[in-house]
């Protein structure tokens, strides 16, 4: 026989599940506000480089020349993904070759077609998102990793190019 109770009210246990539905509406609600407070990444490397050179400047192109940003073609790699396009991993190596510590720097990777055009391009903030700073003399490995190609994309080559660069006082 069932137990009758089962199927019976019980004012305590639905007051138990209502106010358990509204703490947990609460905690969701509160998830998500916070949440939204985190800035996006985008903002997140706007901050990073607030005080950094950038293209113009005398300091900019002074330090420019003493950054030297390489391809290391025997860690590049490219797979298909399940999409159908191509996925590359471009290795690098970042050499501080100034007198300056390196508290901020921004690349900019192109692959470049057989033609040397430009097939896709992505920035990104090395350091100090990947490494804290840069000491002078010192080098990076660093990895970019770029998606959306066709088998198609005569991809022929890449270009590191250095957009921004903070130094330590």
């Amino acid at each position: 026989m069932l137990d009758n109770r089962l199927n019976e009210r019980d004012p305590e246990r639905l007051k138990k599940l209502f106010f358990g539905f509204i703490a947990a509406s609460a905690l969701v609600a509160l998830t998500i506000g916070l949440i939204s407070l985190i800035p996006s990444q985008g903002q997140q490397e706007s901050d990073m480089l607030k005080e950094a050179f950038r293209e113009g400047s005398a300091e900019f192109e002074t330090l420019t020349r003493r950054i030297i940003a390489e391809t290391d073609y025997r860690n590049t790699m490219e797979s298909p993904i399940p999409l159908g396009t191509v996925m590359m991993s471009v290795a690098g190596t970042l050499k501080n070759r100034s007198d300056k510590v390196i508290t901020g720097l921004q690349v900019k990777v192109a692959v470049l077609d057989l033609k040397g055009a430009v097939i896709q391009e992505r920035a990104m903030v090395v350091i100090p998102s990947e490494k804290a700073e840069l000491a002078p003399g010192e080098e990076m490995k660093t990895v970019v990793r770029m998606d959306g190609f066709t088998e198609n994309d005569g991809r022929a080559g890449v270009k590191w190019k250095v957009t921004a660069i903070r130094v330590a006082d």
